[in-house]
């Protein structure tokens, strides 16, 4: 009777949230080791754009849904690291805490981790917004694979919501603290291991010169030779530059006017021009990202940048590339066949102007050119710059540049 009482007692005492703790818990850790696998495809499609300057990852279906785009943008890294090695860091500082409680049923660490883990939820469910708005509103791309670690980060938001009562019971800022700094380390711990194990591109074998060189600049020790066409009447027209001819430096721009870094070195670009117009020769080359005129695309990127192109060589017709060009960077995020037209008018072309122009088989032809010409350097992605034939690596800020035209300059 003693025994039964005692077993009937037992099973009395059992909480029902407990069991359905232990399942909502590995509920939060499915979604958890989820959102860790879609935060290595992020860093895995990061090295390959910024190897390559785009790539053939699924996540990349039109205009609008672009992860290229995302990743080319100044907000897809922190300090250095890929927001993929942070979203990492994060999946694996929450399964810790998630998982502390399944071992240990009572005290400090249990309180610690509780509190920590639905604090951290809440962290990624705030983060995913700003990250969210700031490719909606920002960027005017958005990504699936950051798509999909925003809904994961909801999905754990929302069950920490419903499991508050036990996650933040006695809820105190000291222990959170305590738990969030053993999350803190693991984010740590995943930096770390990043920056020993990241992917590196390795160059070719150099002799001891060209090492010294490298190291000296931002610039290629390879010399390309890049045809520049000055006149109207030569090759398939020309090359719409601005300042001297004689120029001293030249620097040559590939670009894509829906490339949103392309838009972001416009800004340098203008800055440069105005301290540098005088001195230096900038060149415009097209590489449209847009498979209606670059061989080289097999699928839907950059569906009007081949227009935009054409309007703008349109505009250069009549002597208003640069202005042209100025707006059409400035308001990409509208871009459309449309908007192509109405910027052509803005900068008064009219409306005969731009129908000759567009029924202009030389327009196109010009852009192809501008490709092969590109290809023939080795442009992989935009913007790519050329600072007297030399390719500017990885350093496309205001400040690189100006060092390397001042060095340049000084020859």
């Amino acid at each position: 009777m003693d025994k039964e009482a005692k077993s009937q007692h037992t099973e009395d005492d059992i909480d029902p949230s407990d069991k359905a703790g232990q399942a909502w818990r590995i509920l939060a850790l499915f979604f958890v080791i989820l959102g860790a696998a879609l935060s290595i495809y992020s860093l895995l499609h990061f090295q390959a754009v910024k190897t390559a300057g785009f790539s053939d990852f699924s996540c990349n279906i039109n205009q609008t849904f672009n992860c290229d785009d995302v990743a080319k943008s100044p907000y897809a890294q922190i300090f250095g690291f890929p927001l993929g090695v942070y979203g990492m860091g994060y999946f694996l500082a929450l399964a810790f805490l998630l998982l502390v409680p399944m071992v240990k049923e009572e005290g400090k660490a249990l309180q610690e981790s509780n509190q920590a883990a639905f604090v951290l939820a809440l962290i990624g469910v705030a983060t995913s917004l700003i990250f969210g708005g700031i490719s909606l509103f920002i960027i005017n791309a958005l990504c699936l694979t950051c798509i999909g670690i925003y809904l994961v980060t909801f999905a754990l938001g929302t069950i920490a919501l419903l499991h508050r009562k036990e996650l933040a019971r006695g809820f105190s800022w000291g222990p959170a603290g305590n738990g969030l700094t053993n999350g803190a380390i693991a984010v740590a711990i995943t930096l770390v291991a990043y920056n020993f194990l990241k992917p590196t591109i390795i160059p070719k074998p150099t002799t001891a010169p060209e090492q010294k060189e490298m190291m000296q600049t931002s610039l290629s020790p390879t010399v390309n030779m890049i045809d520049i066409n000055k006149s109207p009447y030569s090759g398939f027209g020309e090359d719409y530059r601005y300042g001297p001819d004689d120029a001293k430096v030249v620097l040559v721009e590939f670009a894509d006017f829906q490339c949103p870094a392309c838009g972001q070195m416009a800004i340098t670009i203008k800055r440069l021009k105005q301290e540098y117009g005088d001195r230096v020769l900038f060149v415009y080359k097209n590489y449209p990202l847009d498979q209606n005129c670059n061989p080289n695309i097999n699928r839907k990127m950059h569906e009007y940048s081949c227009t935009i192109a054409v309007m703008a060589r349109c505009a250069g017709s009549f002597g208003k590339f640069w202005p042209y060009y100025d707006l059409a960077f400035a308001r990409q995020n509208e871009a459309s066949e449309e908007k192509a037209k109405m910027w052509g008018r803005e900068v008064g072309l009219s409306e005969n102007d731009m129908t000759n122009c567009l029924n202009s088989a030389d327009k196109y032809s010009k852009l192809q050119d501008d490709i092969k010409a590109g290809d023939k350097v080795g442009v992989q992605g935009t913007p790519a710059l050329f600072l007297n034939g030399r390719s500017v690596i990885n350093a496309h800020d205001y400040e690189t540049l100006k060092i390397e035209i001042e060095k340049l300059l000084l020859e």
